[in-house]
């Protein structure tokens, strides 16, 4: 009797270790902007013009962006029970908070122009509680 009942009640442990690796991808950058002149024909006047920020883009892909990685990590706890069956989740997502690229613009400031990255996901944790009947 005691040996069944420790059958339904047995308890399973499992880690699990996620690496993800992508090398940069190739993205067409503006290489200059200069004023260019628009002339508006929806209103009266023909020739009223507009100064607009006009781009030269150069060559297509002539830009790599930075690599892409990340580790994942989770731990799982699973255990039958006479009427079910019920599981513990703790992972952590991007455990060592890299920063990774989503997104890249363009800040002028005067006369100069920076690059800079946007990130989405620092280092998330996550818990999660499922049960099964």
């Amino acid at each position: 009797m005691q040996s069944k009942k420790r059958e339904k009640e047995h308890q399973k442990v499992s880690f699990s270790v996620n690496w993800i690796f992508a090398s940069g991808n190739y993205i067409t950058l503006a290489t200059q902007a200069f004023p260019a002149i628009d002339f508006d024909y929806f209103r009266d006047n023909y020739f009223d013009k507009m100064f607009l920020g006009a781009h030269n883009y150069g060559s297509i892909n002539n830009y790599k962006t930075a690599s892409y990685h990340r580790l994942d990590i989770g731990l799982n706890f699973k255990k039958q029970l006479k009427k079910g069956e019920r599981n513990f989740y703790f992972g952590i997502y991007n455990l060592y908070n890299r920063m990774n690229p989503y997104y890249y613009y363009f800040k002028s400031s005067g006369d100069s122009r920076k690059l800079y990255q946007f990130s989405l996901f620092p280092i998330m944790p996550s818990v999660s509680y499922t049960y099964q009947w």
